[in-house]
């Protein structure tokens, strides 16, 4: 994303999205969001979607206003686009304030996104995988795949955004499925060995660009992955602390919370283990689990949990 001029009006896209993404295709519709600083009130962001190959007509144009408050912004497009492995586009916000500010996302497909999440087996790198370096390597054939990594971080509060991301949007490549880092500890981040997998056999049988939102921590317990509301709906109280890090609702603070606003197709999840050691842990899971479940997709699915609506 590109920022305006020094003194200039800042607006930016959201931590989450980024040139080289998928975004969600039919019948589901795609949401662009992020800040605006510096800005009157009601200040009005234009969205505009163009083909690679028409730059100069935008395919759709969508007005959002900024909150005042939180100086943020939503583009939801108005009807859903097919998703294509052959058809590119990008996308511009901008303000129309003096001095003008305009960013722009490059080098977007249309198709599935899924969120990845979990513990340390979502968390296993592909290259660690049986046949691992074949795999790594295969990734190549596959630039219709592409790839996100969020952070880790535990929040003791909702983060609407994260400060910044682990891996940005990235075609599928053997680069981009690899980890950056000499340091194979939990640190594992690029690039989930279940996720990929999963990507390259649902692009295999659907032939459409596929989109992973990678997002686990090692050692987690299914209660740092639940926001206040699902742990309530459970009668039993979680453990007030499993770790200075890992607490009851800081993961779904952290990196859940962040993703909130991408339109997704559906949520991967590989957990369990870390609970299989607490008293009571299985009659314990079987009423978490499904009440993580409902609450992800009652909260994906709606921007009243940020106050929008």
């Amino acid at each position: 994303a590109t920022h305006g001029k020094t003194g200039s009006p800042t607006i930016a896209f959201a931590t989450s999205f980024g040139s080289h993404m998928v975004l969600q295709r039919e019948p589901y519709v795609a949401t662009i969001w992020g800040t605006a600083t510096d800005m009157p009130t009601s200040t009005v962001v234009k969205v505009d979607l163009f083909t690679t190959s028409g730059r100069k007509t935008p395919v759709l144009s969508i007005n959002a206003t900024v909150n005042d408050t939180s100086k943020e912004w939503v583009a939801t497009f108005p009807c859903p686009m097919v998703g294509s492995t052959t058809v590119t586009y990008f996308i511009t916000a901008s303000v129309r304030s003096f001095p003008a500010s305009t960013i722009q996302l490059e080098d977007v497909l249309f198709g599935d996104v899924y969120v990845a999440s979990g513990q340390s087996n979502m968390a296993f790198l592909l290259k660690n995988a049986f046949n691992g370096s074949v795999l790594v390597q295969d990734a190549n054939n596959y630039p219709n795949i592409r790839l996100f990594t969020s952070k880790k971080i535990a929040s003791t509060v909702p983060l609407s955004q994260q400060p910044e991301v682990e891996e940005k949007w990235s075609v599928g490549s053997n680069y981009s499925v690899l980890m950056h880092s000499n340091t194979e500890d939990d640190n594992w981040l690029y690039m989930s060995a279940v996720a990929w997998l999963f990507a390259r056999t649902v692009h295999r049988a659907v032939g459409i660009p596929i989109g992973i939102l990678n997002t686990n921590w090692g050692g987690t317990p299914i209660e740092f992955w639940m926001s206040a509301d699902a742990l309530n709906a459970c009668p039993h109280p979680p453990p007030s602390s499993v770790g200075d890090s890992q607490a009851p609702t800081q993961g779904w603070n952290g990196m859940i919370v962040p993703l909130l606003r991408t339109s997704v197709r559906g949520v991967i999840w590989y957990q369990g283990e870390n609970n299989a050691g607490q008293k009571n842990g299985a009659e314990l899971y079987k009423c978490r689990f499904p009440a993580m479940i409902a609450d992800w997709r009652l909260k994906f699915a709606s921007f009243k949990y940020f106050g929008f609506v």
